[in-house]
């Protein structure tokens, strides 16, 4: 009977013991899982940002363009009003 006993005490511990370990496990793969959708997450985000600032390059470089055509253009309508008032 204490030998039943015994084993049936060991067979408990050692059901424990697995079930701890099953959950430990568990929790790590949850971890490892959380842990590839940050990375994945993060890669996306500094993939976006790359895209941005090319964008934001280009439209920089347009902005600039439109800036240098404007400037022109009101020197040209400058010239255009002084040699006007410079005939009357």
């Amino acid at each position: 009977m204490t030998k039943k006993l015994t084993n049936l005490l060991l067979l408990s511990a050692l059901i424990l013991t697995l079930s701890a370990c099953s959950n430990d496990s568990k929790q790590t793969d949850a971890q490892a899982e959380t842990q590839t959708q940050t990375t994945q997450t993060t890669e996306d985000l500094q993939a976006q940002i790359k895209e941005l600032k090319i964008e934001n390059s280009k439209l920089k470089t347009e902005n600039a363009k439109l800036l240098k055509k404007m400037q022109h253009q009101q020197k040209q309508t400058q010239t255009t009003k002084n040699t006007t008032n410079n005939n009357n």
